[in-house]
């Protein structure tokens, strides 16, 4: 969750709320609850004129500035695809079932199909 919140608190301009590491699922579960709780809160009005505001944050020991459209595009939303695509892939290794619906809820496949002949 930390990911969303480091999106969308620069381009509300406010700042990262602290939120308790997570151990265990229920935990996790708990910090995802607090994270969309706070989202919500933001009011719309806070992001107007994002796309022109400079933004600036750190990624890793990186320091970016740019404005609200390039980190949008450029930053944030590459990064998020980034950790879903790896999430989605670490899961595939492991074994779970879950498919390219569960990737991106457009593709239906029959369970067991295959490409190959």
């Amino acid at each position: 969750m930390s990911l969303s919140l480091r999106a969308l608190c620069p381009l509300a301009r406010i700042d990262l709320p602290r939120l308790a590491e997570a151990g265990d699922y229920a935990q996790q579960g708990s910090l995802v609850e607090q994270a969309i709780a706070f989202i919500r809160k933001i009011l719309q009005e806070a992001y107007e004129g994002f796309e022109e505001r400079p933004v600036s944050v750190r990624a890793g020991f990186a320091d970016l500035d740019s404005n609200g459209r390039d980190f949008l595009s450029l930053y944030a939303l590459p990064n998020f695809l980034f950790h879903y695509s790896m999430t989605y892939a670490i899961l595939r290794v492991e074994g779970v079932p879950i498919g390219k619906r569960d990737f991106d809820a457009f593709h239906d496949y029959p369970v067991g199909f295959t490409f190959s002949g």
